[in-house]
């Protein structure tokens, strides 16, 4: 994701965490997306999404909710993502 959808992603957890409010915004722009400049925008969303409905949902997430798992398969190194998580990208993603 680039540094402009990083800032998306971020005012979004803000709208629905009003009571988020990092100390330095650019530090935390700057490092929120060093670690997700591999992940697109749209899994982000799915991501924060998927937070808010879950049993964590009431707490503020913190990067790693972003991150995919990595998993070493055979030796491939990738992102395993659960069947759901395909599917609904899938859906959000009809007709581009």
């Amino acid at each position: 994701m680039t540094e402009q959808e990083t800032r998306e992603l971020l005012l979004s957890i803000n709208a629905c965490y009003p009571n988020w409010n990092p100390d330095d915004p650019e530090l935390t722009v700057k490092t929120w997306h060093e670690q997700l400049e591999n992940v697109k925008l749209t899994e982000a969303k799915i991501a924060l999404r998927n937070h808010i409905e879950s049993d964590k949902g009431s707490f503020i997430p913190n990067i790693s909710v972003f991150v995919p798992k990595r998993k070493e398969v055979y030796g491939f190194k990738g992102r395993v993502y659960s069947h759901e998580f395909y599917k609904q990208l899938e859906e959000e993603n009809k007709g581009w």
